[in-house]
């Protein structure tokens, strides 16, 4: 099969074994489901499934194909933010609310997210194109103080936009139970933006300071940038994310 990375992750191999009758119908004997968003393709080694009854085939819609997005991460932690000039924040406010009256200068660790561009995203418009932007939240935090926008760039379905979103006061425990939602959405004047995609980028561990969510659900490649991006502090990692066609029950 020829098929790119990234839609590979939104596949599965469905292999069917059958008894061959010359004169007669062909017997099913199982089949199994193999989906690849979690599957180790380094992993060499000879795997046996248990084969199952045919079950009637469900479209998964939260799986089709709605383009890519590539982003740049990098958490600078406490310790080597004491130094950073106020200059080079880019962020509107911490992630952490500060009390009235408090001036929000950057705290803590930093998370920089750096929005490089989108491919093959969904055209609404007529002629073939959309206005594009991403807007960014992280969560718990999905307050209009901390939401981040990128700006709108209008007629492509392959934007660049190269524009960075920062959150300040961040820990090194605070980075693994939060999650990092970026959704992309075309730009509509005289009615509510249209939904384009969007990733969740987090440990992907269901919990958040001891609460079982059902945002922190991050899978495949999102949960492997995260987690490179801890293992990495103060070095941007970048990756190649497949665009979700659904946020699930989460509606912003």
């Amino acid at each position: 099969y020829v098929i790119s990375q990234s839609q590979l992750e939104t596949r599965t191999l469905q292999l069917s074994v059958w008894h061959y009758d010359r004169f007669g119908r062909n017997c099913f004997l199982g089949e199994v489901e193999i989906p690849f968003d979690s599957w180790n393709f380094e992993n060499q080694g000879d795997e046996w499934f248990v084969l199952q009854p045919k079950v009637e085939v469900v479209a998964d819609f939260g799986l089709q194909y709605k383009g890519e997005l590539t982003v740049v991460l990098r958490y600078i932690p406490p310790d080597r933010n004491l130094m950073l000039p106020l200059g080079q924040f880019q962020g509107k406010r911490g992630f952490k609310k500060g009390k009235k009256g408090d001036s929000h200068l950057p705290s803590g660790g930093i998370l920089e997210v750096l929005i490089k561009e989108a491919k093959n995203l969904t055209a609404v418009k007529s002629g073939g194109t959309s206005d594009t932007f991403v807007k960014g939240y992280l969560l718990p935090d999905d307050s209009k103080a901390t939401k981040h926008k990128t700006p709108i760039v209008k007629k492509s379905v392959n934007p660049q936009w190269n524009h960075t979103f920062a959150f300040s006061g961040l820990n090194s425990r605070d980075i693994r139970n939060v999650c990092l939602e970026l959704t992309v959405w075309d730009k509509e004047s005289l009615s509510s933006n249209i939904f384009l995609g969007g990733v969740r980028l987090s440990t992907g561990n269901g919990v958040s300071n001891g609460k079982e969510v059902d945002w922190m659900d991050s899978q495949g490649d999102e949960q492997l940038l995260w987690q490179k991006m801890i293992d990495s502090p103060g070095t941007a990692v970048e990756g190649v994310l497949m665009l979700r066609s659904s946020m699930g029950t989460r509606r912003l």
